[in-house]
Parts: structure tokens; sequence; C-alpha cells
């Protein structure tokens, strides 16, 4: 096919190749292509197949097998019919969290995101990555080099939706739908707002699109995990501390009494008390998280980026809330995570608000998330079950079986005693005196 197809490019003509993974951990795990095959159907060589998957491997010795083209691989996930991200290995992930989709009705033996997160870290993500997307053109200079990574918003609603492309020298966001670009424009301004504060931004309007050179920097989050794991708490503590005494004289502080805040948009009830106990401050950039945060250690300088939202009359406790939760989600190993996790909501005013806050970033989420698109995914993750869960339901249906049987042989053990009773009396019948009468009754009758 390829073959063919080649003989028809143009000098800079491109071939582009979808097909799903043989060995992809959503097939070893139990999905199917389609409703009419059974589970693991590429693993059992009895079961004639109407099509035929390859591996990595397979792919690229075929191939080989065919003159003068020039080729380079994409990896979507979870596949290239409903994408999330797509990585290059030039851009190869250190984690994982795709939004998952199975066919419905599907038994998943377990979690991709838990295989591939293993996978990840032993280096082999393009091997047992569940598709690929392969781009073959004749000349060597057509191949696209520029774009290294992709990654789409799909979840959010349409207003809110962008793409974010990473290239070997710059990164770009641009509006997902061509009407659609009032919320690149807010970010425009959150740029502009930032700077004006004071912060250190890298990214800047260029043609309509929020451009930025790469940055070849570690995230504050992955240098406090670095710090984290290697169990030194008091350093750990240290760098926090300085990312809020940053943050704090970097933004306008508000008046606890103002009308407009976020807890009037989106009606949450809160008393004047706890209102006056909290930090207000004017432009409430939400996501000044440690994430979205560059870290240049010999510098001790921070470059703010992918600052999307702002809320206006924002507590200063609640920006800090998301950067600690988010951080202490991830898998870091210190003594007494949720111990020492505690001292510092306590620290910053936030351990007596971890539930009001819960409820502003929830009502949030649903302010920016398309509900139809998050239900569909939330329902396909009921597909995921373990061994042990596959065991434990047939248990529990074996068991209600034996129940009903039980129920039957009491029923049956009922009934043969009723009988049993039955023949006793008819047998008493046949030996009273009254049987007798009735018999000679019956005779002098005739």
């Amino acid at each position: 096919m390829v073959e063919w197809a080649k003989q028809h490019l143009k000098h800079n003509g491109k071939i582009l190749l979808a097909i799903d993974n043989k060995i992809g951990v959503k097939y070893l795990a139990g999905s199917t292509r389609n409703t009419d095959e059974v589970p693991f159907t590429n693993y059992k060589h009895y079961i004639e197949k109407k099509y035929k998957l390859y591996t990595k491997y397979e792919l690229k010795e075929m191939l080989k097998e065919i003159s003068d083209i020039n080729y380079r691989f994409y990896y979507p996930v979870p596949n290239y019919k409903l994408t999330d991200a797509i990585y290059t290995d030039s851009y190869l992930p250190e984690k994982f969290n795709y939004n998952l989709y199975y066919n419905d009705d599907e038994e998943i033996m377990y979690s991709e995101l838990t295989f591939l997160n293993n996978v990840v870290s032993n280096k082999q993500f393009d091997i047992f990555t569940n598709s690929y997307l392969i781009e073959i053109t004749n000349e060597e200079n057509c191949i696209n080099e520029d774009i290294n990574f992709i990654k789409y918003s799909n979840i959010r609603k349409n207003k809110y939706k962008i793409i974010t492309k990473i290239g070997k020298e710059n990164v770009t966001k641009e509006a997902y739908y061509l009407n659609e670009t009032s919320h690149v424009e807010e970010i425009k301004e959150n740029i502009k707002t930032l700077n004006d504060l004071g912060f250190n931004t890298c990214e800047e309007d260029v043609h309509g699109r929020i451009s930025s050179n790469y940055i070849k920097l570690s995230t504050l989050d992955e240098y406090l995990k670095n710090i984290a794991n290697k169990n030194d708490l008091v350093e750990l503590e240290n760098q926090i501390d300085k990312w809020y005494i940053y943050l704090k004289e970097k933004l306008k502080y508000q008046s606890n009494n103002t009308p407009n805040d976020i807890f009037t948009k989106y009606d949450i009830e809160i008393s004047d008390e706890d209102k006056n106990k909290l930090t207000i401050v004017e432009n409430g950039f939400i996501d000044l998280i440690f994430q979205n945060i560059f870290y240049d250690n010999e510098k001790e300088e921070y470059i703010v980026f992918d600052q999307e939202w702002k809320e206006e009359n924002v507590p200063l406790e609640f920006i800090m809330y998301r950067s600690l939760k988010q951080l202490f989600d991830e898998n870091i190993k210190i003594e007494n995570k949720e111990k020492f996790k505690d001292n510092l909501y306590e620290k910053y005013n936030i351990l007596n608000f971890i539930n009001l806050f819960e409820t502003i970033e929830n009502k949030w989420q649903e302010k920016i998330t398309d509900s139809s698109v998050y239900n569909f995914y939330a329902d396909k993750w009921k597909s995921i079950i373990s061994i042990e869960g596959i065991k434990l339901k047939y248990n529990k249906q074996l068991s209600k079986l034996y129940e009903e049987k039980d129920e039957l042989l009491k029923e049956k053990n009922q009934l043969l005693d009723e009988k049993a009773k039955l023949l006793d009396e008819v047998q008493k019948y046949k030996k009273s005196s009254f049987r007798r009468l009735i018999e000679i009754l019956h005779r002098k009758e005739k």
C-alpha cells in the first residue's frame, strides 16, 4: 500500500499512515478495536482475523524494504482516533495522565495509565503505546522536524480549548477553533498584567498566537520534587516559603469587604469572620502553581508561563492550596508526608479552609469543562476492573447461585414434608373405622 502511494507523491508530498499497535497497552488490558471482536484477538492464533496489526519493530522492518523513503513516528495518546496529545522521539513523556475511553460493555483488566507510567520509567513507551501515526516522504527535508509535541485541551468547553505545540526552539498556543479566539486574547491580557506586576514571563503575542522560546530549565514543581525525594524537608519548606514571599511581594492586595470577589461570582457562602482571616489579592492568577514556573537555581529566578486563568479578588491561600495539593498528589517519597503537608497547610492559613477551597475548585472546573465530554470519559473509567475484581464479581454471582440453590432445596424439602404428611394422612384414613363404615354404607346402597 505504501509503495503504491509513494508512486503518486509529488516531490514534497507526504503519506500519513495511522495504525493500532499490536501490543498496545489498551489491547493487552482487554480492550478491542470494535464491538464484534473478542478480547486478546491478536494473541489468539486460532481466531481468524479480518485485519493484521503490527508492532513498531515490524513496521520499521517493512518500511526499510521500501527504497528512497524517509519516515518519522508520532505517538498519539490514547490513540489516533480520539487524541489528547501527540509525542515524538524528540519529546517522550515522563509521566502520564490522559483521558481513557473504551467500547461499551468492555471489562478492562487494569489501568493502562498505571502500566504506561511503569513503561515510561523503563524507557519503553514507544513499544507499548496504543497506536502510531507515521509521516512518510520521498524527500528527507520534507519530514516535519519542527513539531516535537502537541497537546489538545479536549475536555474543555469550546471557547476555552487551545492547542499547545512544542518545537525545537519555541512553544506556541493557539485557539482550537478559528472562530473562538477570546480565550487566547484573555491569555495575552494576563501576560501584560503579570509583566506590569513585575513577574518575569516568557510568553508574548506573535501573529495571534501565544509564543515563547523553548526553555531548558526545570519547573519549580520538578525542583521541589527532587528535594522532597532526598527527604530534605527543611530545604523543601525553605524553597516553598521563598515562593510564597515572592507572591506576596508581587500581587496587589484587596479589601476583604470587596463585593466582587470569587465567592460572589461562584455563589459560595462564607462568613465575614472567615473572609477577614484570608488574604485577598486583586489579580487572582489561580494557575500560579509550581508546575507553571521555571526555576533557575543558579540565578534564583522564577519564570512564569502558561497563565491562562485570572479571577478577580481571590484568596492568596487558595493559590497556595492549589500549588501544594498538586505537589503532594505526585509520587513524592518523604517521611510522614500527610503530617508534613498539614503543617504547611497550617503555616499558610489553608488548613481550616480546605472544604471551602475544594468548593471553589469544583465551581471553577464546572465553568471551563464541557460536562458532556467529561461524563463521556468518566463513564469509560467504569470499564476498568482488576483480576481480583473479576474474581470477586463471579464469586458474587456464584454465591448468588448457591443462595438460589439453597432456597430451591428448602422449597423442595418443604414440599417433601407436605407430601409425607399427606401420605401419612392417607394411611391413617385407610386404617380408620370411619373408612370401614363408609365402605359398608356404599355396599348397602349398591
